[in-house]
């Protein structure tokens, strides 16, 4: 039986560089506008070391609810059912992703019995470069 890794690796990587489609697509727009400034509410991920530049700490603003994050839970929610043992179809069922999304993947994906080719439509709807529920990209005039 021929392993399968698990898509997060990609995702990540592909959410830190250039591979993100330039539409919205089916996310909805954030209830507030986008800003690089973080405040009391932010919470605190991580300090790393920098090294001779000084440590870094990495805050995140729980109250973000544009594109990258709805495209972020969705693909958590997913993660975390098939890390548990779920099969791919259920776990795009149960995720938290937009309808039209799930629906897409349920038809590339019916009559996919094997593992393999679950992901593959996995992959298309969600995960390659132009996929039509990929990951939006950035909020305008801030980075990743």
């Amino acid at each position: 039986m021929t392993p399968i890794s698990r898509p997060w690796p990609a995702l990540l990587l592909c959410a830190a560089t250039a591979c993100a489609p330039e539409s919205v697509g089916p996310w909805q727009p954030a209830s507030q506008p986008a800003s690089p400034e973080c405040d009391d509410r932010c919470v605190e991920l991580a300090t790393l070391s920098g090294g001779h530049g000084g440590d870094v700490t990495l805050l995140a603003d729980p109250r973000r609810d544009g594109p990258r994050r709805q495209w972020q839970l969705c693909f958590a929610t997913f993660y975390a059912c098939w890390d548990e043992g779920g099969e791919v179809p259920a776990c795009v069922d149960a995720a938290t992703c937009p309808a039209e999304c799930r629906d897409d993947f349920a038809a590339r994906a019916e009559g996919a019995a094997d593992l393999e080719s679950q992901l593959a439509a996995y992959r298309a709807v969600f995960v390659d470069t132009g996929a039509p529920c990929g990951d939006p990209g950035p909020p305008e005039g801030l980075p990743l």
